[in-house]
C-alpha cells in the first residue's frame, strides 16, 4: 500500500510487499505486476509472477499503486518597454514541465497575469504575477512563477532642428539650437565642439552635431542633432584714406599686417580679406 509515482516517471525497480518467511533454504522468485496505464490514477497491484516454488500457495492481498499529477510551470514571457508606453493588454506564457510527449494542447484554460506597471512608470524592473486558476489538464497541475516587465530609457525624437545665425569670429556657442521634441520634454541643446569659430564659407554648409540632454536623465537618454549655421560677415574698420606718401616710382602699399581690424579690435588674418589700391596723384615741386 502507498506505492506511487509522478506522472511520466518511470516505474520502480518492483513493487513491495510482506512476505513470510518460507522454510530453510526457499526463496521467492519471480514479481508483482500492476494493470496498464500511465494516466493519473489508481491501479490494482496483482501477483504477477510472483512464486515461492511448488511448496508453497501463497495468498495475495492485492493493493493499488497511484499515479499522481505533475507541476507544470507557467512562466510569463518577459516584455521589454521604453518609458511613456502604453499598458501591455495581454502577455504572453510559457508552460515548461510536460511528460511523455505532451504538448500544450493538453491544457485548457488560460492564465491570468498581473503587473503594477502604468504608463508613466519610472525606468526599472516590474514583477508580472500568474494566476493558474484558470488552467486544467488531466495529468497535470500548475505553478505560476513570476516574470519580469523592464521599462528602458526613451530617446526622444528631434525634428525641424535649427540653429541662430552668428557672425564671422563668434563660436558655435553663440548660436542657440531649437528643435521640436518629441515627447515634448524639457532639456538643453549642447554643440559637440562649441569653441569652434566657422567660416563665412562654411555658412548653411556645413553641418555640426551636438546633443540634446533631457532634463529628466533617469527615463529619458540624450539625443544626437545635426544642423548648418548661418555665417553672416563682420564688419570691419579699415582706414579710408591715407595721405603723405611721396611719389618713388614704385608702388606704394600703405596698409601694413595689422591695420585691418574688427569693431572690436580683433585683428583679421591676412588671407580673410582683399586690398584694392585707388591713387590720386597730386603733383608739387622739389
Amino acid at each position: 500500500a502507498g506505492q506511487k509515482k509522478t506522472y511520466g516517471a518511470a516505474d520502480p525497480a518492483e513493487f513491495a510487499c510482506a512476505k513470510d518467511a518460507l522454510v530453510g533454504t526457499d526463496a521467492y522468485s519471480g514479481a508483482l505486476a500492476r494493470a496498464e496505464g500511465e494516466n493519473v490514477g489508481t491501479y490494482a497491484i496483482s501477483q504477477g509472477t510472483l512464486t515461492a516454488g511448488k511448496n508453497y500457495e501463497i495468498a495475495f492481498k492485492g493493493a493499488d499503486f497511484e499515479i499522481t499529477k505533475k507541476e507544470l510551470t507557467v512562466t510569463p514571457t518577459a516584455v521589454v518597454l521604453s518609458y511613456g508606453d502604453e499598458n501591455p493588454t495581454t502577455f504572453a506564457f510559457d508552460i515548461a514541465g510536460f511528460a511523455l510527449s505532451d504538448t500544450q494542447s493538453v491544457v485548457k484554460g488560460e492564465p491570468t497575469f498581473t503587473c503594477d506597471y502604468a504608463k508613466g512608470s519610472d525606468v526599472g524592473t516590474y514583477d508580472i504575477t500568474v494566476d493558474v486558476d484558470g488552467l486544467s489538464a488531466d495529468n497535470y497541475t500548475f505553478a505560476g512563477a513570476k516574470g519580469t516587465l523592464t521599462v528602458g530609457q526613451k530617446t526622444p525624437t528631434l525634428s525641424e532642428v535649427s540653429a541662430t545665425a552668428i557672425t564671422y569670429c563668434q563660436t558655435l556657442a553663440d548660436s542657440v539650437v531649437s528643435a521640436t521634441v518629441d515627447p515634448d520634454v524639457a532639456g538643453t541643446f549642447a554643440w559637440t565642439d562649441a569653441s569652434l569659430a566657422p567660416a563665412v564659407a562654411d555658412g548653411g554648409v556645413t553641418v555640426y552635431t551636438g546633443t540634446f540632454t533631457p532634463t529628466d536623465t533617469k527615463n529619458y537618454r540624450a539625443a544626437a542633432f545635426e544642423t548648418t549655421v548661418v555665417i553672416n560677415r563682420k564688419e570691419i574698420d579699415v582706414p579710408t584714406a591715407v595721405t603723405g606718401l611721396i611719389y618713388d616710382g614704385t608702388e606704394q602699399k600703405p596698409l601694413t599686417p595689422g591695420m585691418v581690424k574688427t569693431s572690436e579690435g580683433v585683428q583679421i588674418p591676412e588671407d580673410e580679406y582683399k586690398v584694392e589700391y585707388h591713387y590720386n596723384v597730386h603733383a608739387t615741386n622739389k
